[in-house]
């Protein structure tokens, strides 16, 4: 009894060329080819043989058709895989072609393929539909969180997209193969039945393990961006200095008292005063947000009428250039609210700042480097011009302290 060896099938037969060779170099080491499967292909264990494989690819309910015809021209079939037929001879038997002229062969191509892929408008509007529709996707949520680089805070470039262009990608490929093919029969020759194997089986496998990479990737970031995100009361942080964002107690030189109060967020959930978030991207590392309420006394330990209310984002980003496009981002979005002016700061390289003032409420959006920080600031005692400084010296201590990523 012959033995049987199981070989991974890396790619598909749309290399028609490649498994031709591929498979009459397994019959020359002795391993003959008797079934193709979804991603196995099974050979028979037994003295080597020069063997002649041929592939066809023929319309599905002109198979049974297609393979009687070459059957009964001396050819044998070894199995079909979806529209694929495979078809051996030995060597010397005479035979080299499954049909007579190229042309022949390329009409049978293209009917096969109009088959598999629909005609040409077909394949056109039905591309166009999906790019369309995965560009407005991607438009609508970009413009729901007000910016591309405002999106990659809040959630993970989707998974479907990228299941989405590499399916396309397959399928593009695919028939471009198919297409190099027709163009050979075209020009009125025979294709060379000796494709380069090993080359396509190593783009298959570098491809896949990028695809790989990339799905591991992006389900991993969105794992830990679950357990990252969290919120912790100011009360139970021993060391408000610690934070890389500016709180009350460097805005303010008076003693203050947390204050518990009730705010409202722009997503119209409920923020409970005195509280630090936490979160995390891929691109964004760190994202902090600070809510907090005070009221500030005297030196006389007297209260006072001034009752701040303090929310500031801080944003640590991978990359200058998403530290960048998050700025601009930002101040479109908020320049709807408050007229935000560029304020120039002295002996500060690589640091920009806009500031801005409505009624007793004090915007300032401020970028170091890769450090990006919203700071919207009520009922305080600084103006816009302090603060500005108060915020830059912030990101130059953040610097050389806290903000070494890995």
């Amino acid at each position: 009894m012959c033995k049987t060896i199981r070989k991974v099938l890396f790619g598909d037969l749309h290399n028609i060329q490649e498994y031709e060779e591929y498979f009459s170099e397994m019959s020359r080491k002795g391993l003959h080819l008797k079934e193709v499967g979804m991603f196995f292909a099974n050979f028979e264990e037994s003295n080597p043989q020069y063997l002649n494989y041929r592939i066809d690819i023929a319309k599905k309910d002109n198979k049974e058709e297609m393979i009687n015809k070459h059957k009964a021209e001396g050819w044998s079939f070894i199995d079909e895989k979806d529209s694929f037929l495979i078809f051996s001879t030995p060597v010397g038997s005479g035979l080299k072609e499954l049909y007579k002229t190229p042309e022949a062969q390329k009409l049978s191509l293209r009917a096969a393929m109009k088959d598999i892929f629909g005609g040409k408008a077909t394949n056109i509007i039905i591309g166009l539909i999906a790019l369309i529709i995965l560009v407005v996707i991607a438009f609508e949520k970009i413009r729901i969180s007000h910016g591309l680089y405002i999106f990659l805070t809040k959630e993970e470039i989707g998974i479907s997209f990228v299941f989405f262009l590499f399916s396309l990608m397959r399928s593009r490929s695919k028939k471009r193969n198919l297409l190099k093919i027709e163009k050979i029969l075209d020009s009125g020759m025979f294709l060379s039945h000796s494709g380069d194997y090993y080359l396509m089986k190593s783009k298959f496998i570098f491809r896949n393990i990028t695809f790989s990479i990339i799905t591991i990737l992006l389900f991993g970031s969105m794992i830990f961006k679950m357990y990252q995100g969290d919120s912790v009361n100011l009360t139970e942080i021993s060391d408000l200095d610690s934070l890389p964002m500016v709180t009350v107690g460097d805005i303010e030189t008076m003693e203050y008292q947390h204050e518990n109060r009730m705010t409202f967020s722009s997503d119209n959930n409920i923020d409970y005063g005195n509280v630090l978030y936490r979160d995390w991207s891929l691109f964004i590392p760190k994202e902090n947000t600070l809510v907090q309420s005070v009221i500030l006394y005297d030196k006389n330990h007297n209260r006072t009428e001034n009752k701040p209310f303090l929310t500031a984002d801080y944003y640590l980003t991978r990359f200058d250039f998403v530290a960048k496009g998050l700025e601009q981002d930002i101040l479109v979005r908020e320049s709807k609210r408050f007229e935000l002016k560029p304020i120039e700061l002295q002996s500060k390289e690589n640091f920009a700042c806009y500031g801005g003032k409505k009624g007793d409420t004090i915007i300032l959006l401020c970028r170091k480097g890769k450090q990006v920080t919203l700071v919207i600031y009520s009922d305080g005692t600084v103006t816009v011009e302090d603060l500005a400084k108060i915020v830059a010296k912030k990101l130059d201590y953040n610097d050389h302290t806290i903000n070494r990523l890995p």
